[in-house]
């Protein structure tokens, strides 16, 4: 599959677990929106590692590093929100695990863009 389609792909991947918020009362609901955000680490590790050996400008290479970071972390975030915490820290790690990742998806547009523009000699 070529590289830009895995790039849009991790992009509705993102926006797939933005959705499955909305089915929070499913009893499967926190197995399938861990499985998406394994998911997610692995696309952008994949997509990070195909970057790399491309000669795209270091800025698209650096942006889909920190992509597989935000996913780590995103991931970090959302084991920590099952565990008994008091409510103020629950807060706290909620709000940085949907901050995470709309970051996420917001580089993820950016890193696909950016690469497709780069490849077709747009810029």
């Amino acid at each position: 599959m070529p590289i830009w389609k895995k790039l849009y792909g991790i992009i509705w991947l993102i926006f797939f677990a933005f959705l499955l918020v909305l089915l929070k009362s499913l009893p499967l609901y926190a197995s399938i929106h861990a499985v998406v955000g394994v998911l997610i680490i692995l696309v952008a590790i994949h997509n990070r590692k195909r970057i790399a050996a491309t000669g795209c400008p270091v800025r698209i290479k650096r942006i889909a590093f920190v992509m597989v970071a935000m996913s780590i972390l995103a991931l970090l975030t959302g084991v920590l929100l099952k565990a008994p915490l008091p409510y103020f820290v629950m807060g706290l790690i909620q709000f940085l695990h949907i901050a995470t990742a709309a970051g996420l998806f917001t580089q993820s547009a950016s890193v696909a863009t950016s690469f497709d523009m780069w490849q077709e000699k747009e810029f």
